[in-house]
Order: C-alpha cells, then sequence, then structure tokens
C-alpha cells in the first residue's frame, strides 16, 4: 500500500526494519492503524520526516484498496469494484489547497496552491 521513503525501525511492528523502496506494511503486521499511516506519512513521528507515501492507487490491487480503505475507515459498497474503491479514497482525501491572493488589490480574488513534499533517502536507518 505504501512505499517506504526513509529506511526506519517500526516500533509498533516488533522493531521490524524497513530499508528504502520496502513495501509497508509488511503481510505480517496486522495491526496498523489510521493514526500509524498518518504519522509516517507526515512530520509529525519521532523522526520528523516523512517516512512513507501510498503508492498511486491505480497500481495497487484489489484486496489492497480494500485494507487500505479498511484502515482509514472509508465507507464502501460490499459489491464494489477497483475503480469504486479507488472513488472512495479519492473522494475522501480530497487535497486541501490554500488560497493566496493573486492581485493585492483585490481580496475576494484567489487561487489555489497545492505544494508538494520531497524527501531525501538516508542510507542510515534510525528508530521510529
Amino acid at each position: 500500500m505504501f512505499n517506504v521513503l526513509v529506511g526506519f525501525k517500526d516500533l509498533e511492528d516488533k522493531n521490524h526494519i524497513y530499508q528504502v523502496n520496502d513495501n509497508y506494511p509488511r503481510n505480517e503486521n496486522k495491526k496498523v492503524t489510521k493514526e500509524r499511516i498518518e504519522s509516517l506519512s507526515s512530520t509529525n513521528n519521532l523522526r520528523g520526516k516523512v517516512l512513507i507515501e501510498r503508492n498511486k492507487l491505480e497500481d495497487m490491487e484489489f484486496e489492497d484498496l480494500k485494507k487500505y480503505c479498511k484502515i482509514m475507515d472509508y465507507k464502501y459498497s460490499k459489491n464494489a469494484e477497483k475503480e469504486d474503491l479507488i472513488e472512495v479514497i479519492n473522494e475522501s482525501e480530497e487535497i486541501k489547497t490554500d488560497s493566496i491572493v493573486t492581485n493585492p488589490d483585490t481580496t475576494d480574488e484567489t487561487s489555489d496552491d497545492a505544494s508538494t513534499c520531497v524527501e531525501e533517502n538516508p542510507d542510515t536507518t534510525d528508530n521510529e
């Protein structure tokens, strides 16, 4: 479901070591929570770095999409197909954009600005 960007020791998964480009979570880790995903995919963790990123939905297997929806508590029909799950996830995770003033003389003219974060890939593995 996720790609590891920065190697780390998962303190909530029997100290399993994740290397760069590993899949997260590993199949043996059945207790992944929404809070854990949010922590590792943001800077709100012990490392202060984005450690994982979600794989492209289109590249994910149907069962992984279902697991992801379950972890994130996204509701979907029991008859849902892959495309339906992708739609549910996309609707649930609409990108929030900040409004910025494009014309300083007119305060009601705004544009959306989405920023991205690029993370380095250090050679060392630290705890998380």
